[in-house]
């Protein structure tokens, strides 16, 4: 019996926590469609993960998938999403 109690209050806290990162998300993608910019952070000191070419441009995988990433919202927003 008390073990029913104490995994039914972790099931709940469990759901909450689940719908509080919902909410958050959809927050996140309003921001991203009303201003047109995706903002991310990445890192540039590890190939091929992300570095400078000689150029000084930024290049790698990480530099890739946020590429895609803003493609994939550009289509879903019907609008350009620029990186920042």
């Amino acid at each position: 019996m008390f073990m029913t109690g104490i995994w039914s209050r972790l099931f709940v806290f469990m759901a909450a926590v689940a719908a509080a990162g919902i909410a958050h998300a959809e927050d996140a993608m309003d921001r991203i469609k009303q201003s047109g910019k995706l903002t991310v952070g990445v890192k540039v000191d590890y190939r091929p993960f992300g570095y400078r070419n000689e150029k000084g441009e930024m290049l790698g995988l990480e530099h890739d998938l946020v590429a895609d990433i803003a493609s994939r919202l550009s289509t879903k927003f019907g609008k350009n999403i620029e990186v920042e």
